[in-house]
């Protein structure tokens, strides 16, 4: 019978070389060192690795040469010693019990057993039995060959393995084993909140090394099992395939917004990490809120590609050995990239809240892209994009506070200053988009809603990722403005292109708010009034379903600094919170 898996029931001691400035301390006393940004093909990512700690059958130690150049900084068990404890092994999980002759030479009994039920193995009594017993820790287990068991059927699993002698007496004997963990693990916690969506499809999870000359390295291995030493054979590189095989929810209460990634590998001995040599590549999918166009193509798209296997993220770890044995806690948090212009970072489309019962958390989101006509209620407590000035939510009061600053993780993202607008919407010149381009006009349509825009360039290197060319830009939609009582007014959302009815001269708005009060002169008509950055257009000629123009022409492209009452509502552009762009 199996009594368990050794797990400790204590903290190794830890050194880390960060200053103590810049360490937190996490669940459970670990210690990590501070998020860091790195980047990645349509996302920003913050990574951190918590200190080698054991959680296995071995201890993990830094490099003899860290302690002489670091702060140490430690966490010792209260012992001072590795004390562990047989957690029992998952009912029905398998394992395979071997047993041999004393010389170990001639095989007696292969039996796979499920935990929870005893095997009733038959042996003669007052004899003595050599045993072996391995598992992958799983519904399954697999099988020897030639005293051996496949690197294939070991890639990316959790083994386990115990052994020992029996000397058998007539009657019941009982073989209790107890395992430990073979394989290194990594848990690797990927937080897809950022980008408001939730996992679809885990692909993979790369995690390598990668030295000062770029030369990457993987740490995913896996070998050969010897039966009869409980040691591995020469480690051969995982397959890409197999590194998502234990992808699970973190919690209930984040559901498929963060996943656990756990990868099993056989790293040779002595091998050492060096600091900030660790790198991750995930690739996986999200669900977006609201399906998007890909121009040319016009089927809408429900969910959206991140990662590659050339993406390669830093983690800041400290230099350690891994340990077989041992878990090693890494995380990830994505951050939906912007699009740099003039200095500063701003999203990609707008901010709009879930206030439904079934978001209970990140109530605070972009715009899955920003061609989407809004989807405005028939009142200010049930729409959910257009905002008061520095309102928490649409029906806030104002001067409530900062909605950006909501948007997870906090603090990331702000409202814009009326110099930061001006450095964009007046600085540069800004052009009609059509994504989907009409031969004989200049219509665009997204979701039947005329797509009347200005839309501005980012400066060279920002991130483009799997994004429709609509959120490659800086693109402002003509969505309107709401006034204090709730009407919608001067929406694009009038051109509905499947209308029949020609119209001409249809007046339409864009405007939104920044961080700043009107103050640039006293205005008796505007007293406790936001800045906004704003623009008019006409769309005329409007003919029949996906054929109209849009006209500029009567008046410059460019767009006006200006002010509303704080009352009203405008829609909102959130840009990057500079403190916090960190290593972009």
């Amino acid at each position: 019978m199996v009594s368990g898996i050794n797990e400790p029931t204590t903290i190794s001691t830890v050194k880390s070389r960060a200053s103590k400035a810049n360490l937190t301390k996490s669940e459970g006393g670990a210690i990590r060192r501070e998020e860091k940004f790195v980047h990645a093909s349509g996302m920003d990512v913050l990574t951190t690795m918590e200190s080698p700690v054991q959680i296995g059958n071995s201890t993990d130690k830094l490099a003899d040469s860290q302690a002489k150049e670091s702060s140490e900084v430690s966490l010792k068990a209260a012992s001072g010693a590795e004390k562990f404890a047989a957690v029992p092994m998952i009912t029905e999980n398998q394992y395979r019990i071997l047993i041999y002759d004393a010389t170990g030479s001639t095989l007696l009994q292969n039996v796979a057993a499920s935990s929870g039920t005893n095997p009733a193995l038959q042996v003669e009594a007052g004899t003595t039995y050599r045993w072996f017993s391995f598992s992958i820790n799983e519904r399954t287990v697999p099988d020897i060959s030639n005293g051996k068991v496949a690197a294939a059927d070991l890639a990316n699993k959790d083994v386990l393995f115990a052994s020992g002698t029996i000397d058998t007496k007539l009657g019941e004997n009982f073989l209790n084993i107890t395992f430990d963990h073979k394989t290194t693990r990594f848990d690797v916690d990927v937080d897809t909140r950022g980008i408001f969506g939730s996992v679809n499809t885990f692909r993979s999870l790369q995690l390598g090394t990668e030295a000062s000359d770029g030369e990457y390295t993987t740490l995913l291995y896996t070998a050969d099992l010897d039966i009869f030493s409980g040691n591995f054979g020469t480690p051969t590189e995982m397959a890409t395939a197999n590194t998502a095989a234990h992808v699970v929810n973190k919690d209930i209460s984040t559901a498929d917004m963060v996943k656990t990634v756990s990868l099993y590998t056989v790293i040779p001995a002595g091998r050492t990490i060096d600091d900030q040599a660790l790198r991750i590549s995930p690739v996986f999918s999200i669900n977006l809120d609201h399906a998007v166009l890909y121009p040319p193509n016009t089927t809408p798209v429900t969910t959206r590609e991140f990662g590659s296997t050339t993406d390669r993220l830093r983690i800041a770890n400290l230099r350690f050995s891994p340990q077989a044995g041992s878990t090693y806690s890494l995380g990830m948090r994505a951050i939906e990239s912007g699009i740099l212009a003039n200095g500063t970072i701003w999203a990609r489309s707008d901010l709009w809240y879930d206030g439904t019962a079934a978001r209970t958390f990140d109530k605070y989101r972009f715009r899955s892209d920003p061609a989407h006509a809004p989807y405005p209620g028939k009142s200010d407590t049930e729409q959910t994009e257009y905002w008061h000035w520095m309102s928490l939510t649409p029906a806030s009061p104002i001067k409530t506070g900062d909605p950006c600053l909501e948007v997870y993780p906090k603090g990331i993202w702000r409202l814009p200053t009326r110099s930061e607008a001006e450095s964009l919407v007046q600085q540069r010149t800004p052009y009609p988009y059509s994504g989907f381009s009409n031969p004989n006009s200049n219509a665009d349509t997204y979701d039947w809603i005329a797509l009347v825009n200005l839309s501005f360039d980012g400066d060279g290197g920002s991130s483009r990722g799997n994004f429709s060319e609509y959120s490659n830009r800086i693109l402002f939609a003509f969505n309107g403005i709401m006034d204090a009582d709730g009407k919608l007014i001067s929406s694009r959302s009038q051109v509905d292109s499947r209308s029949n009815t020609a119209r001409d001269g249809i007046y339409t708005h864009t405007s939104r708010w920044t961080s700043d009060e009107w103050e640039s002169v006293p205005d008796a008509n505007c007293t406790n009034c936001g800045t906004t950055f704003a623009h008019v257009a006409y769309t005329t000629d409007y003919r029949g379903p996906n054929d109209f123009t849009v006209n500029y022409a009567g008046r410059s492209t460019r767009f006006d600094i200006g002010y509303a009452q704080e009352t009203q509502f405008r829609q909102i552009r959130c840009v990057r919170n500079q403190s916090w762009s960190g290593e972009l």
